[in-house]
């Protein structure tokens, strides 16, 4: 009888932890049992790229392959666990600077149950114009953009001459992000920031 009192009094404790917010991902977002809305989060930069790389060809879309680029100018983003509704804004270096993000997806790692590696899908292209707000460090508001969508559904908000353009997208069932920029203005840095709405 203790033996049960005890093991129903831990299982009690580690449930509260849970629920109380004390456990955390490795991004720094609460583990909650209950998720009655999702929470709204503070901007955060996902990728910041110097360089371009090329789009991947179909015998390199498998989650152990791309997760294997050795570039710091490709970025594998896992999606905070509760994040649905998922903004994006851009930041360049300049007003006109041109570049263009194609953004991949897949579920998890590997397929459930099993040790095969998943597979990334293009979810969207994402076309980008610098604008002239500015930005933190001198730099400036993507403040046009088109998305040309794959498996992804975006939604582009406020898309016009100086201001401050977001793309917004579904990102239920998505545990993976990969960000490949394949057109980058010379010279420059693009910053990707991201926060669930």
């Amino acid at each position: 009888m203790k033996k049960q009192t005890a093991i129903g009094l831990l299982a009690a404790l580690v449930g509260a932890f849970l629920m109380m917010g004390l456990q955390h991902t490795e991004t720094g977002d609460p583990i909650s049992l209950f998720w009655p809305a999702q929470p709204q989060s503070d901007w955060r930069v996902v990728a910041t790229i110097t360089d371009v790389n090329e789009s991947f060809g179909v015998d390199d879309r498998l989650y152990e392959d791309m997760s294997a680029v050795a570039d710091p100018n490709f970025v594998i983003w896992a999606v905070p666990v509760g994040w649905r509704n998922v903004q994006f804004r851009f930041r360049t270096d300049a007003d006109a600077d041109a570049d263009v993000v194609e953004v991949w997806m897949c579920a998890a790692a590997n397929i459930r149950g099993t040790e095969l590696s998943d597979s990334f899908g293009l979810g969207s292209t994402w076309t980008l114009t610098g604008g002239t707000q500015v930005g933190p460090n001198s730099d400036v508001y993507v403040d046009t953009i088109s998305a040309s969508d794959g498996l992804l559904t975006s939604t582009v908000t406020d898309s016009a001459a100086d201001r401050l353009c977001l793309v917004t997208a579904n990102l239920y069932g998505v545990g993976y992000l990969a960000f490949d920029v394949t057109t980058l203005q010379a010279s420059t840095t693009l910053i990707i920031e991201a926060r669930n709405r």
